[in-house]
């Protein structure tokens, strides 16, 4: 008889294996310490290939953004909140503090 399942526990493996995902991902370390690569995304613009191909440098192309909007922030192309664009007290570094996380994450 198979010590695994001799007392009707399933083995580790099998137990893991039927956990949700979420609970998965949320209970194993090594998956949080994955690093991961979040995008802001300042805005966009459409231009066509030949505007594009002509464009000078120190021409600029204005994007669908005001200042002050919040950005979008993005994780493998997916929307995962928004942001603000923030500096440190010099202005040297930029960075953002998120303002709202998706609901569906």
């Amino acid at each position: 008889m198979n010590s695994d399942t001799s007392a009707g526990q399933p083995n580790s493996a099998t137990s893991r294996a039927a956990m949700p995902a979420t609970a998965l991902e949320l209970s194993s370390p090594r998956v949080r310490d994955i690093p991961i690569e979040v995008h802001a995304v300042l805005g966009k613009v459409k231009v066509s290939v030949s505007q594009l191909m002509s464009a000078k440098p120190g021409e600029p192309f204005w994007l669908d953004k005001h200042f002050g909007e919040p950005v979008e922030l993005q994780v493998n192309g997916k929307r995962i909140g928004y942001g603000e664009i923030i500096a440190d007290e010099r202005d040297n570094i930029i960075g953002i503090r998120m303002i709202s996380v998706e609901s569906d994450l």
